[in-house]
């Protein structure tokens, strides 16, 4: 199942006003999340072109089961850890922070991707 909101606004009383939004995957498994991944970026890619620049922050939260986490740990690496240029070009010069929990609140991940203020590809801190 997949959850998008925008719950995060920045910004000084609407002068230089940023958003943030969440994807949340709520997944029984990793074919679920599979499948459940096309919508995710479809639904980010219309939250960036209603926003445009003002797009800024992206908080993917997936929800898996404890057996599912070592599998999307290597969801992520294998989709979002990878070179600049083989990124989702809807994620491409957002700050994106990844977490991996499972529905008991276990964290397994926590992952901050945020792009060089220079112009240069998402870097990891």
């Amino acid at each position: 199942m997949v959850y998008f909101s925008e719950p995060f606004v920045g910004g000084f009383f609407g002068f230089g006003r940023t958003y943030g939004a969440v994807v949340r995957l709520e997944c029984s498994s990793i074919a679920v999340l599979e499948s459940d991944w096309p919508a995710a970026l479809q639904q980010t890619n219309q939250w960036r072109q209603t926003r445009n620049d003002r797009a800024s922050v992206l908080h993917l939260y997936l929800q898996v089961p404890k057996s599912a986490v070592p599998e999307a740990i290597s969801f992520v690496a294998d989709r979002i850890l990878v070179a600049p240029t083989s990124m989702p070009e809807v994620f491409r010069g957002l700050c994106l922070e990844v977490n991996i929990f499972t529905p008991e609140m276990e964290h397994y991940m926590h992952l901050v991707l945020c792009p060089d203020l220079k112009g240069a590809p998402n870097v990891l801190i």
